[in-house]
């Protein structure tokens, strides 16, 4: 046998092993099993106070819903930020709303937490900034460009002014 016949024999035989589906099941074809449910039955959901869920009532939209005019949201607010200091040296001072507290009091910021950044050079501000609604502190990094120090304070927030003083 040559070699092109050696070739077409394996190739017939790969094809032929290949084409019954490759299973170990005796009619080449794996067993069928039922779907399980997950979830469990069916549940119908019924339409809440607020007429949230579609029907036909609301024409299957959600564009029926309306909010009582008292409700006054947004995500986020403004507030007022207010840094003061008795050393009159310039500084930068950084915000953050996202940090890591480590025992000591010792603070690590997050880079992608920065709400504002100031370069002061009475290491003083004051100024308008947003902060989401949920937001119930914030850290404060002082750095000072004559010591080459750095600080960290952590505000909470209450009110609609941020104050902080640097001694």
């Amino acid at each position: 046998m040559n070699f092109k016949q050696q070739l077409l024999i394996c190739t017939v035989m790969t094809i032929s092993i290949t084409g019954c589906g490759g299973s170990d099941s005796p009619s080449g074809n794996a067993p069928v099993a039922a779907a399980p449910t997950i979830d469990g039955p069916k549940q119908v959901l019924s339409e809440n106070e607020d007429s949230f869920i579609p029907t036909a009532s609301n024409d299957n939209s959600l564009f029926n819903v309306s909010a009582p005019s008292t409700l006054n949201y947004r995500a986020s607010t403004t507030m007022q930020l207010q840094i003061t200091s008795n050393s009159a040296q310039p500084c930068n001072i950084n915000i953050y709303k996202d940090y890591d507290t480590l025992p000591g009091p010792t603070f690590t910021p997050a880079p992608s937490g920065k709400v504002i950044q100031i370069n002061s050079d009475t290491c003083s501000y004051s100024g308008q900034i947003y902060i989401l609604k949920q937001q119930q502190k914030l850290l404060a990094e002082v750095v000072s460009l004559q010591n080459a120090t750095t600080t960290y304070s952590e505000v909470l927030l209450n009110g609609n002014t941020i104050t902080l003083n640097l001694d």
